[in-house]
């Protein structure tokens, strides 16, 4: 973050006011989903999803092949609670890989 906030102002303030969010995804196409829930750990996403909409949630296990999708359900639910401020984190990286990964579907809030 404090790499972004040098370089890029805008986006961190963008970030910071909660402008850029997880369910923003909501805008991409299906293949743009796939293409994102392949390039982060799957443990990140389990994290992240822990606080984000049912629908962002089925729309992206929806994204994936059964056995990957019945893995992330098992690891959401293992990893138990954690810190909202940890979630909150994880949810802005990925919004922030998005918005730079597809800049043309401006997945924006």
């Amino acid at each position: 973050m404090n790499e972004i906030r040098t370089r890029e102002p805008n986006l961190f303030e963008a970030l910071q006011k909660g402008l850029l969010n997880i369910e923003s995804l909501l805008k991409l196409e299906d293949n743009e989903l796939r293409i994102l829930l392949q390039e982060l750990p799957r443990e990140k996403w389990a994290r992240a999803m822990r606080a984000c909409s049912d629908e962002l949630k089925q729309r992206l296990l929806s994204n994936l092949p059964a056995r990957a999708r019945s893995e992330l359900e098992e690891l959401i639910v293992s990893i138990g609670p954690q810190p909202l401020t940890e979630v909150r984190r994880l949810q802005s990286e990925i919004a922030l890989l998005a918005r730079t990964r597809f800049q043309n579907s401006k997945p924006e809030a």
